[in-house]
């Protein structure tokens, strides 16, 4: 799949695992190579530059082994010596393997692919030869030559801001067995430090200087956390659609430096169950809609920012704007991405210009649909998320995104789900789904939009599937039966659906008004139950309480309507539970399942003789439930109700059999959480 069709999101509620950590997994496969002992790396990320990483591993000697979610890296003996590594487009490996083996005095190749071999390495080239390293290159590209040399002890000052170059000179002196001191100008991701240190090296960090010591690294364990680079692209769409959580991401300031400039900025962001793993701070992460403000980045801070600066850029643009300054070290990344932010913004209806090495983008753009195409990851995973944002488009070299996230498309889309409506941007639903869903734990991402659509559109939807659920609600649940061949036995009686799931419709208000009533207290199992409306919530509850051997009444305003529905379901429901015209009984429990809210659906003598009363109408104070209050008679509304419904529905969904006693159980932590 080198095409990806991209539509434009509408409010969006959702919940995402991402791949782990590329720089993590790169690091602990080279350091697993020149350990003493079997290093373990536990949920490593499978990608081109990881593959990279392993095959260089292999070169140096090491038995690379993967087994589902562990890879184990034993080392034979000492590197060897006379090999070429081909290091693909992985300037990460590149960097780190300069270092290994100038500092392991052996005779070595390095080259790339195209794209590398294009990209400056006299960064890499200079401190090493400074410290004795016979190292050399084909006019400062590859490929590189390394040669055996005997390396000193080695003090070094930053020039640039760059955590693997600083990471190169550190391994050079680590593998050598000579002391290095490095000295930044600005702080850098400190993966490195870390990652030896819990391997045995002898580092001090002081503020920005660093002193490594010689000592002999051993084998450890590294449990690699979620990637925050890849999760900075599914956030930025909860920023601005709605609410996107991404799970288990490296939170370190050094690692995610966007979630706290973002913060800063007044992005809604937090934190949930915070933790560390592989010596880095971990957490869950929230991002909401918000309102964001100018963006301005310093050149101290894009050390810790750089990857994501191609969708911070995209931030801006769609909110107040955003200038970065002292961008240059983006023209050598992967591709010239200090162009490539331009002309993703350019192409999406955007005004982004260069000013020198800074770049100021303009806000208030709503991103028009467009093509894009490039070879460069994180460029083609900004440019999918302007067209989410705004109003689609096309990816057309989608592989590119394999060099860091493989699955970056089909994780998005793994289950999307839709809420069609009239007017459904204050709907509950779609944080009570991604609850359930979480709580359920049956699918890893999951995805729901609040689709406020015309009939039109919504038949449109329903017709093409363009979601893997979907759930409808006032006024399309009959659009819907209509337009789905296949129902459920309720479905079919009610002649309403609110829930389509694997082609086939549910109608789950009924099972929702019952769910609520338990929650309450009130078995409605012999009772006498009254249902104030016939449209397609109140036959789907109608048929559910005769189902559950309630004894039911119907009133409506148009009493024909009555006479269709009750000769419909005697026709069709094989086990008669009669369904009665309501003429006046006194009812144990009477529920409201019109829209009305300032007037009532039936005497207020009804309601006030009733045990119980239900507006399944959420959000608001109806007259119904105003009459039941005065009165004394218990009453609820029907929030416990949509709860129920979306229980139904994810659990189906997550294959789980739906069940009134796990509901309640999930029920009282969500309203814990709300």
């Amino acid at each position: 799949m080198n095409e990806v069709n991209v539509r434009q999101l509408n409010n969006i509620y959702a919940t995402f695992s991402v791949c782990s950590d590329k720089s993590i997994t790169v690091r602990a496969i080279l350091f697993g190579a020149i350990a003493h002992g079997k290093t373990t790396v536990l949920h490593p990320l499978i990608c081109e530059d990881t593959l990279a990483a392993e095959d260089c591993a292999k070169k140096m000697g090491a038995v690379v082994k993967y087994d589902g979610e562990k890879m184990i890296i034993d080392v034979a003996g000492k590197i060897a010596d006379g090999k070429e590594y081909d290091c693909k487009r992985s300037g990460t490996v590149l960097r780190l393997l300069c270092g290994i083996l100038a500092g392991a005095g052996v005779n070595a190749i390095l080259t790339g692919d195209d794209q590398l071999k294009s990209r400056p390495i006299g960064r890499i080239i200079a401190p090493l030869t400074a410290r004795g390293a016979d190292i050399s290159s084909c006019n400062g590209k590859l490929p590189i030559v390394i040669k055996p040399s005997k390396l000193k002890d080695f003090t070094y000052e930053m020039p640039i801001d760059s955590a693997q170059v600083k990471s190169s000179v550190i391994l050079s002196g680590v593998v050598a067995g000579v002391s290095t001191e490095i000295i930044e100008k600005n702080y850098t991701r400190d993966h490195t430090e870390k990652m030896l240190s819990a391997m045995g090296a002898n580092i001090d960090v002081d503020g920005k200087n660093i002193t490594v010591s010689p000592a002999e690294l051993h084998s450890t364990e590294f449990d690699v956390p979620g990637d925050p680079s890849a999760a900075a692209f599914y956030l930025a769409i909860g920023l601005y659609k709605g609410c996107v959580k991404v799970k288990s991401i490296n939170i370190s300031p050094k690692r995610a430096g966007y979630l706290y400039k973002l913060l800063g900025c007044g992005a809604d962001i937090t934190f949930e169950n915070k933790r560390i793993v592989c010596g880095e701070p971990c957490a869950d992460v929230t991002a909401k809609k918000s309102n964001i403000k100018h963006i301005e980045i310093f050149d101290s801070e894009i050390p810790s920012i750089i990857d994501e600066l191609p969708v911070i850029g995209l931030i801006g643009g769609l909110f107040n704007g955003v200038t970065i300054h002292g961008a240059g070290e983006l023209k050598v990344k992967e591709s010239d991405r200090f162009s490539g932010i331009i002309d993703i913004l350019s192409a999406a209806g955007g005004l982004a210009k260069a000013s020198g090495d800074d770049i100021i983008i303009n806000g208030g753009i709503a991103p028009r649909c467009f093509e894009y195409s490039s070879d460069d990851h994180r460029l083609t995973m900004t440019a999918f998320v302007a067209m989410c944002c705004g109003a689609g488009g096309k990816i057309l070299n989608a592989l590119s995104v394999n060099k860091s996230f493989p699955n970056f498309f089909e994780n998005f889309y793994e289950f999307n789900a839709a809420l069609l409506g009239s007017n459904v941007e204050k709907s509950l639903s779609g944080r009570t789904h991604n609850f359930f869903i979480e709580k359920l734990g049956k699918i890893k991402n999951y995805s729901y939009e609040l689709c406020s659509v015309d009939s039109e559109t919504a038949e449109e939807i329903i017709k093409k599937s363009s979601y893997k659920s979907i759930n409808a609600t006032i006024p399309y649940k009959e659009l819907v039966s209509d337009n789905v061949k296949t129902l459920s036995e309720t479905a079919k009686l009610a002649r309403s659906v609110n829930f389509v799931f694997d082609n086939k419709g549910y109608s789950s208000d009924g099972v929702g008004l019952i769910y609520s009533l338990l929650l309450h207290g009130k078995n409605p199992q012999g009772e006498k139950v009254l249902v104030c409306g016939i449209g397609g919530a109140g036959r789907s509850i109608a048929v559910a309480l005769a189902k559950y051997k309630a004894e039911v009444y119907i009133a409506n305003r148009t009493e024909q309507k009555i006479d269709d529905f009750i000769n419909y379901y005697t026709q069709n429901c094989e086990n008669v539970c009669p369904l009665r015209r309501y003429n006046g009984e006194k009812c144990d429990i009477v529920i409201n399942a019109t829209a009305l809210k300032d007037g009532l659906p039936v005497a207020a003598e009804v309601i006030e003789q009733a045990e119980f009363a239900l507006d399944i109408n959420y959000g608001s104070d109806t007259e119904f439930l105003k009459t039941a209050r005065q009165s004394g008679v218990d009453n609820a509304d029907g929030e416990e109700m949509l709860f129920a419904q979306s229980y139904f529905a994810d659990a189906l969904v997550s294959g789980v059999r739906p069940e009134f006693a796990e509901f309640s159980k999930l029920y009282k932590e969500l309203k814990q959480e709300k």
